[in-house]
């Protein structure tokens, strides 16, 4: 309670007190009786100060004096009073839910690098297939004639060519058509002249055309190509020290004609190749050539024809 409304109280009760000591001693016969309604408004606002207020101590003695107002204990604000009960508690209110971070996105998934392509496999060379051999022990199926500027006869257990003509290739085949083959043949130079060739023929057409893959004892290497009365030579060389080709040892010359790739070996190293589509299929054989004056003289021994395998 303010302290205005304490002072407002204890102001009305004091006033109280006085009208009542007034009513005690009679009023002289002239005053009038103090007015019934002004008495009846103090009263009523007594008793509803009363009411309100603490219950008083008797105000006035038995001797009719007005005694000394006890302390008045004015309540103590119910805000600051200790209650048994105690005050509710504030509902504490559900602190916000934690928003669950959201998943985490999976790393990005690493692109497998790209797909190697796979190599090519090595295409197999082909097993050739055996077609033909001749060790000249038949001593038949080639030509057989001698005369005094080339001959053709069987010596020693092999095919013996000779020619002493300069730049006039002599030669004798099978006549039995092929058309890829790969040519096999052992060789001996024995007449030891420099300038000679000699060699493996295929695809041998109408008498006077076919390829000529050839070596010679002093290195030198070529393929030629017989057609329209011109014996030319589409590419030579001398051979590679790897080729191991001398004089007094045998040499293994190798002959591939297959599909438009003409392929010369000798000891089987590779000494070179052409490409020539003219001729395709023809008889196969063997040559001899001079390219300076002297009698070349070439012993062939282990003649083989192989087909590629299809």
């Amino acid at each position: 309670m303010k302290k205005s409304s304490l002072l407002l109280i204890f102001c009305l009760i004091t006033l109280a007190i006085i009208n009542a000591a007034c009513a005690k001693t009679p009023p002289p016969a002239t005053t009038e009786a103090p007015d019934a309604a002004y008495t009846a408004s103090i009263q009523t606002i007594v008793a509803g100060l009363t009411q309100s207020a603490p219950t008083l101590m008797n105000l006035q003695g038995q001797s009719g004096e007005v005694t000394q107002l006890p302390t008045v204990e004015l309540p103590i604000p119910s805000e600051f009073v200790n209650t048994d009960t105690p005050l509710p508690t504030l509902t504490p209110q559900p602190s916000a839910t934690l928003d669950f971070s959201p998943t985490p996105s999976p790393t990005d998934t690493i692109e497998p690098s790209a797909t190697l392509e796979p190599t090519e496999t090595a295409t197999e060379t082909p097993l050739p297939v055996l077609i033909f051999q001749d060790k000249f022990t038949s001593k038949a199926g080639w030509t057989k004639e001698t005369r005094e500027d080339f001959g053709f006869d069987f010596v020693d257990g092999g095919y013996q060519i000779f020619v002493k003509i300069v730049d006039v290739p002599i030669w004798s085949v099978r006549t039995n058509t092929y058309p890829d083959v790969q040519l096999e043949v052992d060789t001996l130079d024995t007449g030891k002249v420099k300038g000679g060739y000699w060699g493996l023929i295929c695809r041998h057409t109408g008498g006077a055309q076919f390829y000529a893959l050839v070596v010679g004892s002093d290195g030198f290497y070529g393929i030629a190509k017989k057609g329209s009365g011109k014996f030319t030579f589409l590419k030579q060389g001398n051979a590679h020290p790897e080729a191991n080709i001398t004089p007094d040892e045998n040499i293994h010359v190798r002959a591939d004609c297959i599909g438009e790739t003409l392929s010369l070996y000798a000891n089987g190293v590779l000494l070179t190749e052409v490409r020539d589509k003219e001729y395709t299929k023809g008889d196969v054989g063997m040559v001899v050539g001079a390219r300076g004056w002297g009698k070349v003289i070439v012993l062939f021994d282990n003649f083989v024809v192989y087909s590629p395998k299809e």
